[in-house]
């Protein structure tokens, strides 16, 4: 029997790249309607999605921005910093339950200052807009770093049905940010931003 062998291929004298690790983790995107008092998640498929690039460009927009508060952890026992904690675990936002808990929470508060400020809105009848609330993690060098960005919906008409649609709006974004880099003890620094 006679056994065929093939040549090693040559050694090249380049190194060979290594692959880069995916900058965003994990990610889960949440409906917020104050007026409904509705918060339910919005299903993302990879598919044929420009989300990585929007994710980036929003990462990069929020790193850029000077007008930060940081924040430290008062105590260990807040919803948020237990969510933390189980992002460290659980990187997979949308099969872990606190990132659901935490856009609820959020509809909660927005209710809630609807309630008392809505008299302030243009239309008197609300202050709080529809919105959508996008959680996600991304690796920045060797560590995981948390980003909840609250987007108001933009109205804007189809060019091929010529039908109102809502949606995110790419170049000019009305948000509310809370950036959190932490450790796997979850020691760490809070930043809130508003643009």
């Amino acid at each position: 029997m006679e056994l065929a062998m093939s040549e090693e291929p040559k050694a090249s004298a380049q190194p060979q790249p290594q692959p880069q690790p995916q900058r965003i983790v994990s990610t889960v995107l949440h409906q917020i309607d104050v007026e409904s008092k509705n918060c339910h998640l919005i299903p993302i498929s990879g598919v044929d999605s420009d989300l990585e690039g929007y994710l980036s460009e929003l990462l990069e927009e929020i790193n850029e921005k000077e007008q930060k508060r940081a924040y430290g952890f008062v105590r260990e026992t807040t919803e948020f910093y237990r969510a933390l904690e189980s992002y460290n675990q659980d990187q997979d936002l949308s099969i872990n339950l606190f990132a659901s808990n935490i856009a609820n929470r959020l509809l909660d508060k927005e209710v809630e200052t609807d309630k008392n400020y809505g008299h302030l809105g243009k239309s008197g009848k609300g202050h709080v807009k529809k919105g959508s609330f996008l959680q996600f993690l991304y690796r920045e060098g060797s560590l995981i770093s948390y980003l909840g960005v609250k987007l108001e919906h933009q109205v804007f008409l189809d060019e091929v049905d010529f039908k109102k649609k809502i949606g995110l709006s790419v170049a000019n974004k009305i948000y509310k940010a809370c950036k959190v880099d932490y450790d796997a003890d979850c020691n760490g620094q809070v930043f809130l931003e508003r643009f």
